[in-house]
């Protein structure tokens, strides 16, 4: 279908076939294809965990419901074994993001970004090859700090469970071959 009326008057008198030639030219794709992978629409895929190093028990948990949660959206995710999705949680950071000195008081910090990075293959069998790599995928989640530890202690936890989600989300989609940014600058 042509975007813009084309008049092809007198062009019609000189050029047989000119309508069919640009009828033609329309109807193609941009020839787009996915820089990742090919996934066939029929793969179900099973979510598994890979060994992690880091302390944080609810990230990786987190990473992979987020996971779960993208590979059901796009009608992907299986019960059998395998082939499976594999995340491993690569790393969690908190850096300061807000520094308050109220009255000339010492500097307080007041805000953190916490950051969890995750990485994510599919596997077809058993020891099988890496295969669509997702490489390092981080998602970036900013937290309030307050004067009470327990509470800011209870929002970081909060923060590390939502950055590990969306990062677990993001690693599938990226399996998958959606487009998907894999790092947010912390």
């Amino acid at each position: 279908m042509l975007l813009f009326p084309v008049k092809l008057g007198p062009l019609r008198r000189f050029v047989p076939g000119v309508s069919s030639l640009i009828v033609a030219a329309s109807s193609y794709g941009c020839g787009y294809h996915s820089a990742v992978a090919s996934v066939p629409s029929s793969e179900r895929l099973a979510v598994a965990a890979a060994p992690f190093s880091v302390p944080y028990a609810e990230a990786a948990a987190e990473a992979l419901n987020g996971a779960r949660a993208q590979l059901s959206r796009a009608g992907a995710l299986g019960s059998a074994a395998f082939p499976r999705f594999v995340v491993e949680v690569v790393r969690v950071d908190e850096l300061p993001a807000a520094i308050a000195a109220p009255g000339g008081q010492a500097p307080l910090g007041r805000g953190s970004d916490v950051g969890v990075t995750v990485h994510g293959w599919v596997e077809e069998r058993e020891g099988g090859q890496k295969l669509r790599d997702t490489g390092d995928v981080r998602r970036v989640e900013t937290v309030v700090q307050t004067a009470d530890a327990m509470g800011s202690s209870l929002s970081v936890t909060d923060a590390i469970r939502a950055a590990a989600r969306h990062a677990g989300e993001g690693a599938a989609a990226r399996a998958l071959g959606m487009v998907e940014p894999s790092i947010e600058p912390m």
